[in-house]
């Protein structure tokens, strides 16, 4: 009988039988081919496509070495793709288990779920500082603690929306393979993995793929047409992400857009930026950018965006003598001092 931890490989019971690994077990062809499907079934638009993903034997260390292998590639794109697609797939595989492994996945998780008939139809309540512990890095509206049913200090959940809260458990797993690199012996591993024959040639073959399959366009290669050095700090933190291929939510897309087309940047480029997107389509995202630009959207207020968790530094407006109410006001001031530093701002 499948365990599980070779159902999950991020719970912490396969954590456990991941540290016992050996390094040829881990370097073998055989793994190494499954981790291989993993990364590349990454890159399929479908999450429900990731065979190489399916519970049994052998899950938990190709799962490890996909990690290591990504570590040692050290491509941040790759990781989040990699990161947003599984948190996909274990949501959908999430939303079919019975109640007991759904409550099981979520202690493994930290949180201290209680299941029950609550008011409204929820199923599953929560301790708000468990629920904010793991909902603070998604970005939605709908899961700000101020949106949610709250009641006794604790947050109440429908078995959909547990899912969704354990799928983000699964992106920062993976995720965390971009800081695995920095831990101490993880080198000396990294040493182990190379010597064994054939080992650098996989890695090869692996970045080989993934810069096939990385569109050529992407925001760390786009010539701005705009003066950047006047941007906003909140288009500047969603530009950086954009360049370390984090997946920005509707929102962050939407303000970005809007503020770039507003600011006059070519359609083209704007389209060129979203293409590190872990569901990035070249004709889908042109047909959004001219519909924005079309419908004239004006860019988020400061207000907004500070209710949408996005503004990355509340204080860039002070010393002025007029608060800034939205960004295009911080651009505009921004360009007069560039043009005649004698202006006050």
């Amino acid at each position: 009988m499948t365990s599980i931890g070779e159902t999950f490989p991020f719970l912490n019971e396969a954590k456990a039988m991941a540290a016992r690994m050996d390094v040829t077990v881990l370097a073998s062809p055989e793994v190494r081919q499954r981790a291989a499907r993993m990364i590349e079934q990454a890159y399929i638009p479908s999450a429900r496509s990731l065979e190489a993903f399916e519970p049994g034997p052998g899950l938990v260390t190709a799962h490890l070495l996909m990690r290591l292998v990504l570590a040692m590639l050290d491509m941040p794109i790759a990781i989040h793709r990699v990161a947003t697609q599984l948190a996909k797939f274990y949501e959908l595989k999430l939303h079919a288990v019975d109640l007991a492994t759904l409550r099981h996945v979520a202690i493994d998780q930290g949180l201290a779920v209680e299941a029950g008939s609550f008011h409204d139809d929820y199923q599953y309540k929560v301790p708000f500082t468990d629920y904010l512990h793991v909902s603070v890095s998604i970005q939605d509206p709908h899961w700000k603690l101020v949106n949610r049913p709250v009641q006794g200090g604790h947050v109440f959940l429908t078995t959909h929306e547990l899912a969704r809260l354990l799928a983000e458990t699964v992106s920062k797993h993976v995720g965390a393979s971009i800081g695995l690199a920095k831990q101490e012996g993880i080198e000396e591993l990294f040493g182990m993995l190379r010597a064994t024959p054939g080992f650098t040639a996989f890695l090869d073959s692996i970045k080989a793929f993934i810069n096939e399959c990385t569109p050529k366009a992407t925001a760390a290669n786009v010539a701005l047409s705009l003066d950047n050095e006047c941007f906003p700090p909140c288009v500047l933190a969603l530009l950086e992400k954009l360049r370390s291929g984090q997946n920005l939510s509707h929102h962050q897309r939407l303000f970005l857009v809007s503020f770039l087309s507003w600011a006059k940047m070519p359609a083209a480029s704007i389209v060129g930026l979203f293409a590190s997107q872990p569901d990035f389509k070249p004709e889908t995202t042109a047909y959004q950018v001219a519909s924005i630009e079309k419908g004239g959207y004006a860019p988020s207020s400061c207000g907004r965006l500070r209710s949408l968790s996005s503004c990355p530094d509340p204080r860039c407006g002070a010393g002025s003598k007029v608060p800034l109410k939205n960004p295009m006001v911080f651009y505009r001031r921004a360009l007069r001092r560039k043009a005649d530093p004698s202006k006050k701002p």
